[in-house]
């Protein structure tokens, strides 16, 4: 069960289809995230003016990806969650909405420390975030430990307690459910960027954070404490060993930088002026987005065909991004899909490729799919020798690309 996905294809059925649902949910997850901020900031002092500027530099802060667009394809500013604008603006509504929840979260943890909220309040967020994306509920769980042992208040960690029903249950899911198991393992690889792309994208705000290090009392300070504590968590947790290390990342920009805002004084409007060139960038690029983008027509012929002549064990092949489109859209098995998802991952790209690859045999190509039990193989137009053998009938041919069914 996540909550996330569950409220989307709720959304999906009332609209009627899923595009529709996942552009609504973006919408649940910004009110969700701008709210969550405008409150952090409130409990820290930000009143008027100096709060929406404080607002901007959160929703619109980023790294300096925009300095080094086109000259590579590992920028975290720019293609990875780091920050909410990226998140919204690349469409990962599932992203935005765990950083919106995990802000609440921690805004009413430190109010809660500071005597003027209720206990079950912010754990009831944070449970809400453990089945939404767990991998944040590990922030918050670092950010409650780091500042219960500092402050010598080991018994507010007892609190963690309530959220048991959540954690084990994800651990059940993440550790031994077949279908989601791998999103714990080391098959999670997410490809960590240089030291370079990484200061670039996290280094300005990690350096305005640098300003919310200097103590402070009351509400806000717990707040603003709260916040740093699962920054640091995070951090941690991208600079460890794990192969998934970076799933802990996502949103990491937005903990820097609600904590910095409202120290920064005067300086803010500047602060928030420079770091919103790369989020201006992706706006560009949502309003003019490049073809690349869009898959070509007949790819959704192709799987339209194939939901409807797909049994659910049916097996097929076709190159990576219709593949991707094919699991998505039908009830055919792939034999190469979403990374994690895929055990062995490089092997079997590198199979694909030798598959679709014009100097190939037809033998080759007709034992990799025997071996496989293909039952549907995607072909571009013109290209039937490659099978160069009776066992395979056409089933639909299109102006790009052709469809074959293996004979039974």
């Amino acid at each position: 069960m996540n909550l996330g996905w569950w409220l989307a294809g709720l959304f999906a059925w009332v609209s009627g289809g899923p595009a529709w649902g996942f552009h609504a949910l973006g919408l649940v997850a910004a009110a969700v995230f701008v709210s969550g901020a405008v409150r952090s900031l409130s409990a820290q002092g930000c009143s008027g003016t100096a709060r929406a500027w404080a607002t901007a530099l959160v929703l619109a802060g980023s790294g300096l990806g925009w300095m080094i667009a086109g000259r590579g394809d590992l920028l975290p500013d720019l293609h990875m969650g780091l920050f909410p604008s990226a998140q919204r603006l690349l469409g990962n509504a599932h992203a935005l909405l765990a950083s919106g929840l995990l802000v609440w979260a921690l805004t009413l943890h430190g109010e809660w420390r500071a005597g003027t909220m209720p206990r079950w309040v912010w754990l009831l967020v944070a449970a809400t975030l453990g089945l939404v994306r767990p991998f944040d509920l590990v922030l918050l769980v670092g950010s409650v430990v780091i500042r219960s042992t500092s402050r010598g208040r080991r018994a507010e960690m007892l609190q963690l307690t309530w959220l048991a029903p959540v954690v084990v249950y994800d651990a059940l899911a993440f550790g031994f459910h077949p279908a989601f198991s791998t999103w714990s393992s080391s098959q999670n690889v997410v490809a960590v960027p240089g030291a370079g792309p990484l200061f670039l994208a996290l280094g300005p705000a990690a350096s305005l954070a640098v300003a919310a290090l200097r103590p402070r009392t009351g509400s806000g300070g717990e707040v603003q404490g709260a916040f740093l504590a699962a920054a640091g968590t995070g951090l941690l947790l991208l600079l460890s060993p794990l192969s998934f290390g970076f799933q802990f990342a996502s949103g990491l920009g937005a903990l820097l930088l609600i904590p910095a805002a409202p120290a920064l004084g005067r300086a803010l409007p500047f602060a928030s002026l420079a770091l919103a060139p790369t989020s201006l960038l992706l706006l560009q690029q949502l309003a003019l987005p490049p073809a690349h983008w869009f898959p070509p027509r007949d790819y959704a012929a192709a799987v339209a065909h194939l939901r409807a002549e797909c049994r659910p064990q049916d097996l097929a092949l076709a190159p990576p991004n219709l593949s991707l489109m094919t699991a998505a859209g039908s009830p055919c098995r792939v034999a190469f899909g979403h990374r994690v998802l895929t055990p062995d991952y490089e092997t079997r790209l590198a199979e694909v490729q030798t598959f679709y690859a014009e100097t190939t045999t037809p033998a080759w190509r007709r034992e990799y799919l025997r071996g496989l039990g293909v039952r549907f193989v995607v072909l571009p137009q013109g290209r039937e020798q490659w099978l160069a053998g009776p066992n395979w009938r056409r089933v639909l041919s299109l102006p790009s690309l052709e469809i074959f069914a293996g004979r039974s």
